[in-house]
């Protein structure tokens, strides 16, 4: 009975991740004084979403058209870290939020503007772009 406890939490967090369509990966590379992170969450848009709204984003954003109804969010964050783990920490902190209530995609960037952000998103066709520089 105890392995059926144990596995319960992680099929149910499969469940959930599969039902709301994002999908997170992260890479990690050694850069002089400290590591890029990178953070990348995959979205399958669906056709009610109408606009991707980003507001106070610290870095610089590419964004991209495709066909795809997959959108794509790469966010680059330096850290000076002394290890992988650390930065990857330090990362995790400093990310955006990017949430997808079905029909807006809201990307919210952390305010932190000491360090060096990059953004680039490859959003379908058919999603309008709202980007607000101001903080």
């Amino acid at each position: 009975m105890r392995h059926v406890r144990t596995i319960w939490p992680v099929f149910a967090t499969l469940i959930i991740l599969a039902i709301s369509g994002n999908a997170h990966g992260q890479s990690v590379r050694s850069v002089e004084n400290g590591y890029i992170v990178e953070i990348e969450t995959r979205i399958k848009v669906v056709r009610s979403v109408k606009e991707l709204n980003i507001s106070s984003y610290p870095g610089d954003v590419v964004i991209e058209r495709t066909q795809s109804t997959e959108a794509l969010f790469t966010e680059s964050i330096y850290v000076e870290a002394d290890n992988k783990g650390d930065a990857q920490a330090m990362a995790q902190e400093l990310a955006s939020e990017i949430n997808d209530n079905m029909s807006e995609i809201r990307v919210r960037g952390a305010r932190e503007t000491n360090r060096a952000h990059s953004l680039q998103i490859i959003i379908p066709v058919f999603v309008e772009v709202d980007v607000s520089s101001a903080y």
